[in-house]
């Protein structure tokens, strides 16, 4: 069995993310394939006995922390700030000494800022797997992530770096992965050529499916997402101005959910409900009627559309939320881009319970075919057999 070499940014646990997903998931299937070793930045004390179910050895060391001097060091070397937070001499010399002591057929850096570890003269293929177009992300929420005027402009100039940066990195890639058609979209015709889109997969074991014959019965529709990621907060605050002069079927609660939704500063109308973090994800999709993806950003991973369709969850959502997933409007979902639009989907939920139930239908048989697990491992499969 060949060897991997796979590259981890950040903690994975509580697995509370959809970038978090995305490595879990993949290395599930990673290591159906490859013996897999793991090295990276953790500063949660339990994620080795985790990663070890997918890894053969893993290697974590304790994350960057840079004060605010090193990086205005860094900007007047032209390195982006991101790109040095990564950088870790311990990491480094781990690496060599694995791939001194062992025969690497791949090494795959899970965001772009650890591809800086791929070494020159490195023989096996480099693989690049990226959960967005990282300067286009800074760029759409630069005031939501940085408030103050001062830190704004610095890291406006930063961006000029990152960019260069991510331009040149790719060079040093054999295969470069984008979660989504959306995303790819974001790239130059030539940068295209070294990428593929690897879409998410899930762990369909995980989730329960329920009919809509069953669901019907519940009120509550869930707006779940990990509200510390500005597009999520961003949509959120459209929705509420959409809907803030509408009024509201009586039957109908909306819930917001998830990571960081205690901290939201909202104008909550009647009939909205923060309902905070859940560690057990499955028991939201079990108790939604259905799910509101109110997105207006493109990119990222929207596992949490993947993760619905397979708990039989219908799916609310805006063009761009449902974007280069390969779901159709009225098929797979109901889209809607205005307040007035949601109402009206809504008023398909109650009315019209054999056509959900039909979409639900559709959209599992869509999930099981091209999210799962063994549809990953076959595209990564037959990825490789190519090179």
């Amino acid at each position: 069995m060949k060897k991997l070499l796979y590259l981890i940014p950040y903690s994975i646990i509580p697995t509370d993310s959809g970038g978090k997903k995305r490595i879990v998931n993949n290395l599930r299937v990673l290591s159906r394939l490859f013996e897999v070793q793991v090295v990276g930045f953790s500063g949660n004390k339990n994620e080795e006995s985790v990663l070890k179910s997918f890894a053969e050895s893993v290697t974590l060391i304790e994350p960057n922390k840079l004060t605010n001097f090193s990086k205005l060091l860094f900007l007047s070397t032209n390195t982006p700030v991101t790109l040095s937070e990564f950088y870790s001499p311990i990491l480094e010399k781990i690496i060599k000494n694995i791939l001194a002591r062992d025969y690497i057929d791949i090494i795959w850096a899970n965001e772009i800022f650890l591809a800086q570890y791929f070494p020159n003269n490195f023989k096996g293929l480099k693989v690049l797997d990226r959960q967005k177009i990282d300067s286009l992300y800074i760029r759409d929420v630069l005031k939501e992530l940085y408030p103050g005027k001062i830190k704004r402009s610095l890291k406006r100039f930063d961006l000029k770096n990152l960019k260069d940066y991510e331009r040149n990195i790719i060079d040093k890639c054999d295969i470069c992965f984008l979660p989504s058609d959306q995303d790819m979209a974001n790239l130059t015709s030539e940068e295209k050529k070294k990428y593929e889109v690897l879409h998410n997969s899930i762990n369909l074991n995980k989730y329960t499916f329920i009919s809509y014959n069953e669901r019907k019965k519940l009120n509550g529709i869930s707006i779940f997402a990990n509200w510390e990621y500005p597009p999520n907060t961003q949509g959120l605050k459209w929705f509420l101005k959409e809907i803030r002069d509408l009024t509201l079927p009586d039957h109908l609660i909306l819930n917001v959910e998830g990571k960081g939704s205690e901290e939201l500063r909202l104008k909550v109308k009647s009939g909205i409900n923060i309902r905070g973090y859940a560690k057990e994800i499955t028991q939201i999709y079990n108790n939604a009627r259905a799910m509101i993806v109110p997105l207006n950003t493109g990119g990222g991973t929207r596992l949490k559309i993947m993760e619905a369709l397979a708990s039989g969850v219908p799916v609310l959502s805006t063009k761009v939320g449902a974007e280069g997933l390969g779901i159709v409007p009225g098929e797979h979902y109901l889209m809607f881009n205005s307040g007035k639009q949601f109402l009206e989907k809504v008023k398909i939920l109650k009315n019209k319970p054999e056509s959900i139930d039909k979409m639900v239908q559709a959209a599992y048989k869509l999930v099981k075919e091209n999210f799962s697990g063994k549809s990953i491992e076959k595209f990564l499969t037959d990825s490789f057999k190519k090179r």
